[in-house]
């Protein structure tokens, strides 16, 4: 073996390495840190310098990303917030540096079936956890309270994330026949989508159910040959709201029906659900800032929205809850609006154009959107470590898948 293969294979390792521990949030968060190191280090002997500087003419969402990072940085200069605002810096880091680390990786197949079985291995743990649970407290009930995040082995709604994009994955490779999988191979993707499917029905996992069922609906409709799959659909659904009824963590999460003291829904959603008191001060940020062009830096929002929680939520031991929490926008359009305003926000949306329309003409790259998208809107995945490292997986994702269609495209025409 020479040593350029060798070091490439080295390279595939750690790149597989680094997506296993990713839905091992809390017990390996160092870990991709870690991996990062090494393929930065390893990339010195394997990326040329003409192969970076193509990549950059070539996919322009990166370079749209990297001109986004660049913009902010200088507006966060500008305001003075530098110093305060560097924990988001760092974090956004990570995609800047591991989008282009993609470049040796002549596949993605090998990333893809690690990140499955790691996904799958933290849904099993996060069982074992809840069985004890339940053993030990003779109750399930997780609709309310952190209990819950205690349990799994990730954050709900980071291992939903994780979950979701895994049932993606397994679903396009159910359905790649170009890999010439033997049908029981096959069969395992599919039956590990359903187990996905049923985990996310049993932690409640909200946002990451919506995706779940959107996605699934769209593979029937699109990849299913079958003169009933619009009945199939329609049995989906059925079926999902079936569940709604038996599993009561479901319905309390999202219709709050534990709750006697009105019968108005949306009154219950004002008194119970975080985000519409941090969105109600979120959007009134924005009304009043009609011309926010460079924002007012992430620790500075993150100031403004407490004082908002402060002087509009009348309920004491609510207020010092959010107090306490100091929540942010929930909202990634409306953090990169207040923070960084909305030169920054329109790069952002450029940079998801772009993705768009990379990832149109596939399965593959429609879900992972659908996914991205529907998380961006209820949570600042940019401000954590493995939410950055989700984003960039996902991104690198929709960038090879192109280059192997290319590939495919070459090979049948030759």
């Amino acid at each position: 073996m020479t040593l350029n293969k060798y070091l490439h294979q080295t390279y595939n390792l750690f790149f597989c390495v680094l997506c296993f521990t990713l839905p091992f949030e809390k017990v390996l968060s160092a870990a991709p840190n870690v991996m990062l190191i090494t393929l930065i280090l390893l990339s010195v002997f394997i990326i040329k310098r003409n192969a970076f500087k193509a990549f950059m003419q070539k996919e322009k969402s990166y370079a749209v990303f990297a001109i986004f990072f660049g913009v902010i940085l200088l507006f966060s200069i500008i305001n003075g917030e530098i110093e305060n605002d560097l924990f988001f810096f760092q974090k956004l880091a990570i995609p800047l540096i591991l989008i282009p680390l993609s470049i040796p990786l002549k596949t993605t197949i090998h990333l893809k079936i690690t990140f499955i079985i790691a996904v799958l291995l933290a849904i099993l743990i996060s069982i074992y956890n809840i069985v004890l649970y339940i053993n030990n407290i003779g109750e399930f009930s997780f609709s309310q309270g952190n209990i819950i995040n205690d349990i799994l082995i990730a954050e709900r709604l980071y291992i939903g994330f994780t979950c979701v994009i895994s049932l993606v994955l397994s679903l396009q490779l159910y359905n790649h026949n170009t890999l010439n999988l033997k049908k029981a191979v096959r069969l395992l993707f599919l039956i590990n989508a359903l187990i996905i499917l049923i985990f996310l029905l049993f932690i409640a996992a909200r946002i990451a159910i919506i995706s779940a069922v959107l996605v699934c609906i769209y593979f029937i409709i699109t990849k299913l040959k079958s003169n009933y799959k619009y009945i199939i659909v329609f049995g989906t659904i059925v079926i999902t709201g079936l569940l709604f009824l038996a599993n009561p963590n479901l319905s309390k999460r999202f219709f709050h029906i534990h709750h006697k003291y009105s019968d108005s829904f949306f009154e219950k959603i004002k008194k119970h659900e975080p985000r519409y008191e941090i969105w109600n001060c979120s959007l009134g940020f924005i009304d009043y800032n009609k011309e926010l062009l460079i924002g007012n830096g992430y620790n500075k929002t993150k100031d403004l929205l407490v004082n908002c929680y402060s002087n509009n939520i009348e309920d004491t031991e609510r207020k010092e809850w959010f107090i306490k929490s100091r929540f942010n926008t929930h909202n990634q359009f409306f953090d990169i609006l207040l923070s960084s305003g909305s030169i920054a926000l329109l790069l952002f949306l450029l940079y998801l154009y772009h993705l768009i329309k990379i990832g149109r003409v596939s399965f593959l790259g429609i879900g992972l959107l659908v996914v991205l998208i529907l998380i961006m809107l209820v949570e600042n995945i940019l401000h954590r470590q493995v939410g950055c490292y989700l984003f960039a997986f996902i991104t690198i994702l929709i960038l090879k898948n192109k280059r192997e269609r290319i590939l495919k495209f070459k090979e049948t025409k030759d």
